[in-house]
Formats: C-alpha cells, sequence, structure tokens
C-alpha cells in the first residue's frame, strides 16, 4: 500500500483492502497495519469478508474473483497495455 502512495502522491483517497484467510497472514497483516498506519496518507479500510467489502464497493465495480460482475481478462489487458504503451 506504501508503494501505491509513492507512485500516486495526491491521487489515492482510499485503500480497501481484504483481510487474508490465513491464519499466518492474518497476523501478519495485523501487525504490519499496525506498525505503518500513521505513514498512510490516505484511509486504509480493511475488511475481513468479502460481504464487508460489498458494503463499501458495488459488486459491479469488482471482478467476480472478488464477488463482482466486472468483466475481466488480464491477457487482453495486457495486450492493450503493450499496443498503448511505448
Amino acid at each position: 500500500v506504501l508503494q501505491f502512495q509513492d507512485f500516486f502522491p495526491g491521487l489515492i483517497n482510499v485503500a480497501y483492502v481484504l483481510r487474508p484467510a490465513s491464519f499466518l497472514q492474518k497476523a501478519l497483516s495485523e501487525v504490519s497495519s499496525k506498525i505503518f498506519k500513521d505513514e498512510f496518507k490516505f484511509r486504509v479500510v480493511v475488511c475481513n469478508y468479502l460481504e464487508e467489502l460489498h458494503e463499501h464497493i458495488d459488486t459491479s465495480q469488482l471482478t467476480a474473483d472478488l464477488g463482482g460482475d466486472l468483466p475481466y481478462c488480464h491477457e487482453d489487458w495486457l495486450k492493450h497495455r503493450v499496443v498503448s504503451e511505448p
């Protein structure tokens, strides 16, 4: 999340983070979020479940892997990116 802040200063108002499911990943994310919390220049909303994420972001804006119905194909995205970059 801090890298996003560095790459897009002033452009990010809020970041929604879906907490990992495994015990170890949850523990690591809790520790790191407490350590870096004061360094964020934007609001960070940590969601424990997809349903909680859906309370903040409409499912029409989320891809299927996040319980939404926004069409997304990574191969198509890569092709478009390669064509549009110099």
